[in-house]
């Protein structure tokens, strides 16, 4: 999966890459004091010293970082336990929320991350967008992280500021022993965001198809729908991802009602998909929520590629959608030249009136076109 199909998709990743550049940013800048210089280090003799001559233990560099946080972050197990032994506030939040535990449980420092557990690090902390400690290991793979704080009375589907559980941040970032982990100690495998979407939404954005054989494997809803009525199938075909929609038609998934696969792939341009579809008895005149077909979406986008293809499949020409405008209407409004020449080849009429009783030719009028073919 790149970056920038799992940025979109968690859409609070600002956060995520901001705190993995802080450390960065800070040394570059200047802004570290010499303790997190020498926790950053591990350099537990410095360390020592200056904490011996006044420096305070929870100091903090420009972006909330303590040098626990740098001991945790880097997995310093010597240097964590001398820190929190100093006293070192084993909870302290960064800027981001981000505790001592939420470092090293995202880097996989299973004896540092032990070791806060045992002191009493709170597997509950939240960064700001609502990130336990669990969340972050169940992002980055690590299993053993996870069974320990699971051990620690975490819960498996506890949620994040948007409703995101573990298995969801797993199914995104591809983790299928992550996935397998948290099903075997009783994730719910239909648990939803606030946006309603379940792990199999997700699996099905991204286009993995083992998680989304893993999933549909333990008992996930494949007619699933979200809070926009999309479907895996609507989803899948949004994506243009040819082999999953096969699949899942197969396994005879349900389309969506107000956001059809078809009408997914016709918004794409995905001619194979439109084949793919039609073949399994989609009607090409299959109206969005908006009452919308294909060929007028299409007609909106100017894409003659798609209009050639539906029309070939019998689309309704003439068809009404939203305040009854036919495409030739919408193509009028948009000025696609191309458009108007294929649908009035095809016999248009440039006289269909609208609900506010405008022919496509008082549209050609209004946007000052000089010449109708």
């Amino acid at each position: 999966m790149s970056a920038e199909l799992f940025r979109r998709l968690v859409d609070n990743s600002d956060e995520v890459s901001e705190v993995e550049h802080d450390a960065a940013r800070s040394i570059k800048q200047g802004k570290w004091t010499d303790l997190h210089q020498a926790a950053y280090s591990s350099n537990g003799g410095l360390v020592k010293t200056l904490l011996q001559h006044g420096a305070p233990i929870d100091t903090r560099d420009e972006y909330g970082w303590t040098p626990l946080h740098h001991a945790a972050f880097n997995g310093y197990l010597a240097l964590v336990k001398l820190l929190v032994h100093r006293g070192a506030p084993i909870d302290a939040a960064d800027q981001h929320g981000w505790t001592a535990l939420h470092r090293a449980t995202w880097n996989g420092h299973t004896q540092v991350a032990e070791f806060l557990l045992r002191r009493g690090a709170l597997t509950t902390a939240c960064t700001r967008c609502g990130m336990t400690p669990l969340h972050c290991a169940a992002a980055c793979g690590h299993t053993l992280t996870m069974q320990q704080i699971l051990t620690y009375g975490a819960s498996t589907d506890v949620s994040d500021a948007r409703c995101w559980t573990p298995l969801h941040w797993a199914v995104v970032s591809g983790q299928p022993h992550i996935i397998e982990f948290l099903l075997s100690k009783g994730a719910s495998v239909n648990c939803m965001t606030c946006g309603n979407m379940t792990p199999l939404h997700l699996a099905v954005e991204v286009g993995n198809g083992e998680v989304i054989q893993l999933l549909l494997e333990n008992g996930a809803w494949i007619n699933a729908e979200d809070d926009m009525g999309r479907t895996a199938l609507s989803i899948a075909a949004a994506n243009g991802h040819q082999e999953i929609v096969t699949d899942l038609l197969a396994r005879e998934a349900a389309d969506s009602n107000r956001d059809s696969a078809l009408q997914a792939a016709a918004r794409i341009g995905h001619i194979r998909l439109l084949e793919l579809l039609s073949e399994r008895g989609t009607s090409v005149d299959i109206r969005d929520s908006l009452n919308m077909t294909a060929l007028h979406r299409a007609a909106e986008r100017g894409d003659t590629a798609i209009a050639e293809f539906l029309l070939e499949h019998g689309a309704d020409i003439e068809a009404r959608g939203r305040l009854k405008k036919t495409p030739l209407h919408l193509a009028m409004e948009k000025g696609h030249e191309r458009f108007i020449h294929l649908l009035l080849s095809k016999g248009a009429n440039v006289f269909a009136t609208s609900q506010w009783a405008e022919t496509p030719l008082d549209v050609a009028s209004a946007q000052a076109f000089q010449k109708i073919p």
